[in-house]
């Protein structure tokens, strides 16, 4: 073979193996924007690219999450994220994780997004504890036992006196700040009267039986605690005194007669309460007013019969202006309570009717109070 084949051959023999060399060798061009490396573009340093951003294999621990889309609405998520899996990152398709059919993925070309309904809030109670409420409706049946003692006064001499024991039995009921109240009371006592020389007397007994209704507010702001209460109230008193036949001193017999009275008394009040526990209440109630219109009906026969007026006399009478005040010291529980009270009032002494009039009077118990709360 000649020297100019030789040639000849090695030069066809480095031309086909210029391509298979040139496979291997980076070429570099220049776009507008972008240079490339082997058809790849090729980014500044510090450059992200995003067909780079989520790399196949688990994300690593340093890894920054994406931000959402800056179009998508408050309350969405893109879809199509990857959900990474043992066998690798699910496909595109949201396959669940694990299934066979996980494989590589890429940025989806729309993002898909789903909306989630708002959290619901869930409340709370206060770590404080909350006070226990007072019932709105609270009713009380109870009994009474009480020193009775009616006094009768012309100028400074003791005209009448009564003294002995007078029995109520009473119902109360509380709605929010109103109470009502409803007595029955009665008893018959031991009378003893003089006349107006102060030497005749005549004892004899009285029967008395009534009623007792009052109503009443109870004014306890919430900065008091419930340990103060003003009460401002409105009392009613209506009872039937009795008057039984007697003798007097010197063997005459006196006719005995009956008294209608009716009373009305508007009163202010204060109640206290100490609670040295959640079942027990120690209270005080106090009440000061003033019998302000008061009517006497009475039925009598005169001392000394009158041959021209045989008749019984009837004289209505209004006894003036007299004061009522009582007092109440207690221990109530969640069923039952206990309490010790006093009470007063009086009258002042009447216009004068036919035959006789009604002398200044005055009005004392005292005694104990027992009932039951439901």
């Amino acid at each position: 073979m000649g020297f100019s084949m030789r040639i000849l051959l090695a030069l066809a023999l480095l031309l086909a193996a210029v391509p298979v060399v040139a496979s291997n060798v980076d070429h570099y061009e220049l776009a507008p924007s972008v240079m490339r490396r082997n058809g790849q573009p090729i980014y500044p340093p510090g450059a992200i690219d995003p067909a780079m951003a989520n790399p196949p294999g688990p994300p690593p621990e340093s890894a920054i999450p994406m931000p959402p889309a800056p179009d998508l609405p408050v309350g969405t998520t893109p879809m199509g994220s990857p959900v990474w899996s043992p066998n690798g990152p699910a496909s595109p398709s949201n396959s669940t994780p694990g299934a066979t059919n996980a494989g590589a993925w890429s940025f989806p070309s729309a993002a898909q997004t789903q909306v989630y309904p708002p959290a619901t809030a869930q409340v709370y109670p206060p770590a404080t504890a909350t006070p226990a409420i007072e019932k709105l409706a609270q009713s009380s049946w109870y009994t009474r036992a009480e020193y009775f003692h009616w006094n009768e006064r012309i100028g400074s001499v003791n005209f009448v006196n009564e003294n002995g024991a007078l029995f109520t039995l009473g119902y109360s009921r509380q709605i929010g700040i109103e109470r009502f109240r409803a007595e029955l009371f009665g008893g018959d006592v031991h009378y003893n009267s003089y006349d107006d020389t102060g030497l005749k007397n005549m004892a004899s007994n009285t029967g008395y039986l009534g009623l007792r209704g009052e109503y009443e507010m109870v004014l306890a702001p919430a900065a008091w605690e419930g340990r103060f209460a003003f009460l401002l109230g409105l009392g009613s008193r209506f009872w039937i005194r009795d008057l039984h036949d007697g003798s007097d001193n010197q063997g005459y017999q006196v006719v005995g007669y009956q008294e209608t009275w009716w009373t009305m008394y508007p009163y202010l009040g204060l109640e206290t309460h100490w609670r040295p526990g959640s079942d027990l209440d120690f209270y005080s109630e106090s009440r000061v007013g003033m019998t302000a219109m008061t009517y006497e009906f009475a039925s009598t026969t005169p001392v000394v019969p009158d041959p021209a007026n045989p008749f019984i006399a009837e004289r209505p009478l209004w006894p003036k202006v007299g004061v009522f005040a009582n007092v109440e010291i207690g221990l109530r529980g969640p069923r039952f309570f206990i309490a010790g009270r006093a009470e007063v009032m009086s009258w002042g002494e009447s216009s004068w009717g036919l035959y006789s009039y009604q002398p200044q009077s005055l009005m004392v118990t005292a005694g104990g109070r027992l009932g039951f709360t439901f």
